[in-house]
């Protein structure tokens, strides 16, 4: 009996000893703080920084108001140093707490020793993530102690007192914040929180501390975060009780946030508020078409037709950060999403979402990238599906099946279409860049590879490869065979019927001598076309059809394409750097453009060219119709985001129009209204936030049709609606231009006096 006692004894001390081992070293595998934060910890410019026992004071000018703050679970507390020494410099002096084992968890209360030594009229409490969820079960307990809280990337899990100001912010590519439980959470919230969304930023960007583990990708920095949420917690915090309800008329408001109070229903109010708003500057043109997208960066497009419109399918292109947060220049490592648009006009493009393609969280959770997808459908068994191909890199292609072309797509196989060990691909230098054919008679055909295997062989690298695929699409029906003679192949494989001749299409390489262009009639970079009259060739050099983006448009890369066919006018899409070119920020990331594919007098591809203005529209739009808020033609400091759960999961479906702020804009481009009287103007939204939406024709400050106050609409879809001041008629460009924020747009129609929608 005693000899058992001593054997449990044993064990339970040995589990006890690895627990504590394992605590150990959870405990020590923290995030910490970067250079940025280092040097913010240094006094200087109006801010005496002092390291106390609790951690860090940041005294500012401030005598009245004074922020503590929790950090983020296993973050370095001096990771927040470049925002406490803003927020102090603003105005609002700072308590930066240190916590045990970097988890504000065991240090709850630490709010109360500072709260007992230090004398401020105006306190708040907040924090990051984690550090937030404390800070709020803080003031759930203590209200009478404290006058806000401010919740960067949380949420509190317990009422907080109605007496308490409550400022929230996220960034909008935030992937580690649960959404679900945010939304949940709103119902401890005083009526009067105020939520913000910054566009472009992620979870990791309130501190210094680089990436963190299954965050989105931020498109702005974590500087320009740092400064947004300062001016958002001052300018919500930190308001002069004589400033409320005298600088705009309906209710209490400040000009700074935006933010609406009471219900602002008419159209001098409205327009009052809106002559305080100037509409941002946009990255494309009024006019111009092109880039398609500006919401997000996308490359390598291709394209598939079903069902009377057009779905563009890219290289998810995203922002690669320094630790900084300061934009690296493109290397395409991190590359495992599809970015999904389609259009029925060619000009007014609905935002599909990203598909996680490829990593650990993607469908092909055996590759690490998604680069230059192609997509395809065919009817099996009665039933459409739908298929998209993608590189892992330079070393295979994978294959993902839908029942819809915007997913969810999953893998099919669990493994490669094409690897290195598919026969006669071993030798191909850059295994990647797919294009599928969907001939007449039903038969499915692949096309891939590139890539030089030797200085000498640039001019004939014979590394592209194509072969049929079987019935069901995914997988081969026989080994591939190498497509000869291709002259000065570098990558980018495409494939098309023309007047019913086989076109195959690729990118040149960047080695073509002045001998070879005068032999050839091509230049380096540029899209070539070859011809057969059978799926499987041989094909023989035709001639080139789009020189490379920088001959257009000055800045050059590498040059991607598809051709497509749409109401019997042959197009081209293609990459380029307008985007970033108009964000003055040149670091390799790429947008899509769609120009005319030229014919010659046979019908057959001819020199093309790359312009801004982009293609016309081929028929106009129906604004009695609802019509997602995320169908852009152009656009300015708005976002969009995946909505429901679904499209949360596998990133792709529908989606959400957010990131809303004073004088952001949607544009969607040639709404007929005809002859009919619109009388009501009708949108879709959610969130806790207020605002007001201006609805223009031709221009954000065009012709007012109508105002619609937004206020605090809820955690669930509201329809609100508001009386047409002027009834349109005939065509226009209509313009939605935002006020205030934390709200967010599903979708909008007019109803006319019919009832019409």
């Amino acid at each position: 009996m005693e000899r058992t006692k001593i054997q449990k004894h044993r064990i339970a001390s040995a589990v006890l000893l690895l627990l504590l081992a394992g605590a150990a070293i959870f405990f020590a595998d923290y995030y910490r703080a970067d250079e940025t934060a280092r040097q913010a910890l240094n006094s200087g410019d109006g801010v005496q920084v002092t390291e106390t026992e609790f951690g860090y004071f940041f005294d500012g000018p401030s005598e009245s108001h004074a922020l503590i703050f929790y950090p983020g679970a296993r973050v370095e507390e001096t990771a927040y140093a470049p925002l406490l020494r803003r927020l102090a410099k603003e105005g609002m002096d700072g308590f930066l707490v240190r916590m045990p084992f970097h988890f504000a968890y065991f240090g709850r209360n630490r709010a109360a020793g500072i709260l007992e030594e230090y004398d401020y009229e105006h306190w708040f409490i907040g924090g990051h993530s984690f550090g937030g969820l404390e800070a709020a079960a803080f003031a759930t307990k203590n209200a009478d102690l404290l006058d806000g809280v401010v919740l960067l990337a949380a949420y509190p899990v317990k009422p907080i007192d109605e007496s308490l100001k409550v400022v929230l912010i996220y960034g909008s590519e935030d992937k580690v914040l649960n959404r679900k439980r945010y939304d949940e959470s709103r119902q401890y919230l005083p009526e009067d929180a105020e939520e913000y969304v910054i566009a472009g930023g992620n979870h990791a960007q309130f501190g210094s501390y680089g990436e963190q583990r299954r965050d989105g990708v931020a498109w702005i920095t974590s500087g320009e975060v740092v400064t947004k949420t300062a001016e958002m917690i001052t300018g919500s915090l930190m308001q002069d009780e004589s400033r409320k309800g005298d600088d705009l008329p309906g209710g209490e408001m400040s000009d700074d946030t935006g933010q609406k109070g009471e219900e602002m229903s008419t159209g001098s109010d409205m327009e009052a508020l809106f002559a305080e708003i100037r509409p941002a500057a946009g990255y494309k043109k009024r006019g111009d078409h092109n880039p398609v997208m500006i919401q997000r960066f996308g490359a390598d497009p291709y394209s598939m037709i079903y069902g009377d419109r057009v779905y563009l399918y890219m290289t998810g292109d995203d922002h690669m950060l320094e630790p900084d947060g300061s934009i690296k220049e493109n290397n395409y490592a991190n590359i495992d999403k599809i970015h999904v648009l389609s259009s029925d006009d060619l000009v007014n493009w609905t935002d599909h979402g990203t598909v996680y393609a490829a990593g650990k969280n993607g469908a092909a959770v055996w590759g690490n990238n998604s680069w230059a997808p192609a997509a395809a459908w065919k009817t099996i068994d009665g039933k459409d599906r739908f298929f998209l191909y993608f590189a892992n890199s330079g070393n295979g292609i994978a294959v993902l099946s839908s029942d819809s072309p915007t997913g969810p797509f999953t893998d099919p196989i669990g493994g490669p279409l094409v690897s290195r060990d598919t026969p006669t691909c071993a030798e191909v230098t850059w295994l990647f860049d797919p294009a599928v054919l969907m001939d007449e008679d039903g038969k499915a055909y692949i096309y891939f590879g590139g890539g030089i295997p030797s200085p000498d062989r640039a001019s004939d690298p014979g590394t592209a490869r194509m072969a049929r695929l079987a019935d069901d699409m995914i997988h081969l029906d026989g080994d591939p065979v190498p497509i000869e003679q291709v002259a000065y192949l570098f990558e980018d494989s495409g494939i098309n019927k023309i007047g019913g001749r086989y076109y195959y299409s690729y990118c040149s390489n960047f080695n073509v001598t002045d001998e070879a262009k005068k032999e050839f009639g091509f230049d380096s970079g540029e899209i070539v076309t070859m011809v057969g009259d059978d799926p499987l060739g041989p094909f023989t050099l035709w001639k080139g059809v789009l020189k490379n983006p920088g001959f257009f448009f000055g800045n050059g890369g590498n040059n991607h394409h598809c051709i497509f066919n749409f109401h019997d006018q042959w197009y081209i899409a293609y990459h380029a750097r307008l985007l970033e070119k108009a964000m003055d920020s040149l670091h390799g990331y790429r947008s899509t453009n769609i120009d005319l594919l030229a014919l010659d007098e046979n019908g057959a591809p001819a020199a093309s060219k790359g312009t801004t203005k982009g293609v016309k529209q081929i028929r106009y739009q129906d604004p009695y119709k609802q019509t997602p808020a995320v169908t852009i033609g152009n656009a300015a400091g708005i976002t969009t985001r995946q909505f429901g759960e679904e499209a949360e999961k596998y990133g792709s479906g529908d989606m959400i129009l957010t990131g809303i702020s004073d004088g952001s804009w949607i544009c969607v481009h040639g709404e007929d209204f005809g002859t009919a009287e619109a009388a009501e103007f009708l949108v879709s939204v959610q969130g806790s936030g207020s605002g007001a939406i201006r609805v223009s024709l031709d221009a954000p400050d065009g012709p007012v049709v109508a105002f619609l106050p937004v206020d605090a609409p809820g955690n669930r879809l509201t329809e609100i609606s508001s009386t047409v001041l002027v009834k349109p008629s005939g065509v226009h460009d209509l313009y939605l231009t935002f006020a205030g924020s934390g709200y967010e747009l599903y979708s909008w129609r007019f109803a006319n006096r019919s009832g019409k929608v």
